[in-house]
């Protein structure tokens, strides 16, 4: 009887936490965008900044990982658990599957290859490391380019962090309060490689950040891929790092907007000391 009653009280509670997620996260339409404000960084002083082509990054990522955020949730039952974590990686992935299962558009535009490639050339073109940042396809670049900006991406890890407090489903129950019970981190990593006309390395680097928010029930509302079952993405809400808050991709934005603060002041030094295009 006693075990009866411990199964029906948590499926009352999760049916609760559902019902509060679902209602918290229909009051906005999620959009895809990825631009930022730039973190400013001393522009190079150099002559001539040159032409740069930048290139769509190579998919370097571990495999997709998309598991079910409802059935992982249940171990915060489990007492002293300090939290429980669900790692995703590659969502522009399940959003492709999920629009086309839907009979709803897609190109490779919006591969995370490409949309991360976007924001790290108007990223560069707004600081002014360069005359010009155009984006370019494949082959011998055009021959006003004197720079070509290509790389790999290695990493677009999403955790989920959920606490129960080590209390188990007791501590569950404290989710209703105006407290912290997760935190949602987004991670982009890439591999930059700089080469010259010639086609020779001249400069690289790694970009590493990351993108957080703590969330309590009452203000955790956000937007599914496909089902908030599976995983939804916390809205990411006013900030002043000049990302869209509505967007399903803000956590990538801020991450990739941290990690180019670093990438840049190498690339300034590298550019003050080397720059001699044409």
């Amino acid at each position: 009887m006693r075990r009866i009653r411990t199964k029906r009280t948590i499926r009352d509670v999760i049916c609760a936490i559902a019902v509060v997620s679902l209602l918290g996260g229909c009051t906005y339409i999620p959009t895809r965008s990825l631009a930022y404000r730039p973190i400013r960084v001393s522009s190079p002083a150099v002559a001539e900044r040159g032409v740069l082509g930048v290139r769509a990054f190579r998919e370097a990522r571990p495999p997709r990982a998309y598991p079910s955020l409802f059935g992982n949730l249940f171990l915060t039952y489990i007492p002293l658990i300090p939290y429980v974590r669900v790692e995703y990686e590659r969502l522009d992935e399940s959003d492709q599957v999920h629009k086309l299962e839907t009979g709803r558009f897609w190109d490779e535009n919006d591969a995370f290859t490409h949309l991360l490639m976007g924001a790290v050339a108007a990223d560069l073109s707004a600081s002014g490391f360069f005359s010009e940042v155009r984006v370019i396809g494949e082959g011998p670049p055009p021959l006003d380019v004197d720079y070509v900006l290509a790389g790999s991406l290695d990493s677009t890890k999403f955790n989920l962090y959920t606490t129960s407090y080590m209390l188990g489903a007791a501590g569950v129950l404290l989710w209703f309060l105006p407290i912290p019970m997760g935190k949602q981190v987004g991670e982009v990593e890439l591999a930059l490689n700089l080469h010259d006309r010639s086609g020779a390395v001249v400069w690289s680097d790694r970009l590493s950040g990351s993108g957080s928010r703590i969330y309590t029930m009452w203000n955790g509302g956000g937007a599914a891929i496909s089902s908030r079952y599976s995983l939804e993405i916390k809205r990411y809400g006013k900030n002043d790092e000049g990302i869209d808050g509505d967007s399903i991709w803000a956590y990538y934005a801020s991450a990739l907007r941290s990690g180019m603060g670093e990438v840049k002041e190498s690339l300034a030094s590298f550019l003050a000391k080397n720059c001699s295009p044409r």
